[in-house]
């Protein structure tokens, strides 16, 4: 709140509301002290919170600290005498939390017009537990920034995506106060240190508007939602984001709010712009499966997966009016069938060459070999199946012969060895010589953002240090592109050089690696430079700081 405003503004707010609105706008027109006009005591009482949140400060600290500041400063008049009082305060000014009731079954959530129900209308399971022994604006910097047509893509704002709304939704866009979000969904469980089963999944909004120095910090984070609980939501993530949907449909139609810098009140609109989620959430947001023969959703149907290699013209992918049509047709009930559908299982195959394209998608490791390899007797196997790579079949005595990217006990031991006397500097990444295991010649409790940093500049340097495998320069064009595309700036004339580069790097690769290697994840990354293009730099829809 600002302490400049003036009193005489006319305020949207009627009633209980317009008294709140006037007592924080005195409190924050009235100096801490006679004299004083540095704090108001609005905003003295709000950095003391904003330390407490940062700090971690327990209400009885904030209690002591509050008394000690009063004690050592007797001018200050009329402050609340704690941490309780303190808190009538923040509430009004909107900043608390809703907690509403979920059914246990995730059919659906007590909001609304169920707001009032005790039991579930879909499974009718109680709403109670019963428990033992007890009854039931942007800144004009940040603005021109993210503005310029100069052919370079540095934020949000230069992506199709945006440009393509905005030409659509002219008002929307005339007012630069109108708020761009993206919302960011990731699960973790708290408790792990405690053995303990338990799944917290916060939703997150990311406002868009903000230049990009500020944009993917994690003060500007908006946590909207939290979703707790022993598992994770699934699928049914969708009952309990019905709140936020609501809240922002209401958004895009405009809430009331005041100006500070005009002193004027206006209709503030927002709108989601993308969403930032890994792939196995990819399919509780989106509803599209992650997972089996068609898992790529910007393929989608289209996917070729039943056999090695891919030919033909390049699927064009679904646009937003397709895709809308398709849901059209879907009739959804929140919350779980009581006809669980039962299990598919393994489709019916014509001949010998369908069972052995179903080993070319199995999820497994490669390079160093660990655990699982992608290179075992079966996928080998499958290459004689398919009368492909005849100098990797199984050798009559049994034996499996070396593919170009096995790395000996020697080279791997060489390899790590570079690693381990890696230094890096403070903030790049974690310190990756404690995830190098000399003993068992293995990477172990490596992050994603470790092996992103392992991918994108450290892998071809140590490769190359150690000699340590024969497809050295394939691998460095595969982290060369990843360099490039997580650039903080991308030129839009280099993206089609750089699409056309990692063809033929893929290709490339289909010459070297197995087929098993080949998996979704790998098919994926041929869609990147498409999204660059439409969203904008790929470190503002990352998971990394979501997940930090």
């Amino acid at each position: 709140m600002d302490e400049g405003l003036d009193h005489n503004t006319q305020s949207p707010f009627t009633g209980e509301e317009h008294v709140k609105y006037n007592k924080l706008m005195e409190a924050s027109g009235e100096g801490l002290y006679e004299g004083y006009t540095t704090f108001s005591k609005l905003s003295f009482l709000l950095h003391l919170f904003h330390l407490k949140c940062m700090f971690h400060w327990s209400a009885e600290s904030f209690n002591k600290l509050h008394e000690l500041l009063l004690d050592a400063f007797p001018i200050i008049k009329e402050f609340p005498s704690s941490y309780y009082e303190g808190m009538k305060v923040i509430n009004d000014l909107g900043l608390g939390y809703e907690k509403i009731h979920a059914c246990p079954n995730d059919c659906m959530l007590y909001w609304g017009e169920f707001s009032e129900k005790s039991e579930c209308h879909i499974c009718h399971a109680s709403r109670w537990k019963i428990v033992k022994g007890k009854e039931g604006d942007v800144s004009e910097k940040g603005k021109e920034t993210c503005k310029k047509d100069d052919g370079i893509i540095r934020h949000p704002a230069d992506g199709e995506a945006w440009k393509k709304f905005d030409e659509k939704y002219l008002e929307f866009a005339a007012d630069p106060r109108s708020v761009r979000l993206g919302l960011a969904s990731d699960g973790f469980n708290p408790y792990r240190l405690m053995n303990t089963n338990y799944s917290t999944w916060p939703v997150v909004l990311i406002p868009y508007n903000l230049p990009p120095w500020l944009c993917m910090k994690s003060s500007s984070f908006i946590l909207s939602t939290i979703i707790p609980g022993k598992s994770g939501p699934g699928m049914d993530i969708d009952v309990y984001l019905q709140p936020l949907i609501h809240e922002l449909k209401l958004l895009w139609l405009g809430v009331d709010a005041f100006d500070s810098y005009s002193g004027k009140n206006f209709k503030l609109r927002a709108a989601l712009h993308s969403t930032i989620n890994d792939f196995p959430a990819y399919a509780m947001l989106s509803g599209w499966s992650t997972r089996g023969y068609k898992a790529c959703p910007s393929c989608t149907d289209s996917t070729y997966s039943y056999r090695f290699g891919e030919y033909g013209l390049a699927p064009v992918p679904a646009s937003g009016t397709e895709v809308l049509k398709q849901q059209d047709k879907v009739k959804y009930v929140y919350g779980k069938s009581k006809n669980v559908p039962k299990k598919r299982g393994r489709k019916n195959a014509d001949d010998d060459d369908d069972d052995a394209d179903l080993v070319l998608w199995k999820k497994k490791r490669t390079l160093l070999g660990m655990g699982n390899s992608r290179d075992d007797r079966s996928a080998r196997e499958a290459l004689e199946g398919k009368n492909i790579k005849s100098h990797l079949w199984i050798d009559p005595q049994g034996d499996i012969p070396p593919a170009p990217y096995t790395m000996s006990n020697e080279e791997k031991e060489r390899f790590l060895k570079v690693l381990k006397k890696l230094k890096v500097p403070d903030g790049y990444g974690s310190n990756l010589q404690r995830c190098v295991n000399l003993k068992k010649r293995k990477l172990i409790n490596m992050k994603s953002h470790d092996n992103h940093i392992l991918m994108q500049d450290i892998l071809p340097v140590a490769l190359r240090a150690s000699n340590a495998t024969k497809v050295i320069d394939l691998l460095e064009e595969l982290s060369d592109f990843f360099k490039k595309i997580c650039s903080t700036t991308i030129d839009t004339r280099e993206l089609d050089a750089i699409q056309s580069k990692l063809v033929l790097t893929l290709c490339k690769m289909e010459i070297e690696f197995l087929p098993t290697f080949f998996t979704i994840m790998v098919h994926l990354i041929i869609h990147l430079v498409d999204e660059v293009r439409l969203g904008g730099p790929v470190l503002y829809r990352w998971m990394y700081p979501i997940e930090r």
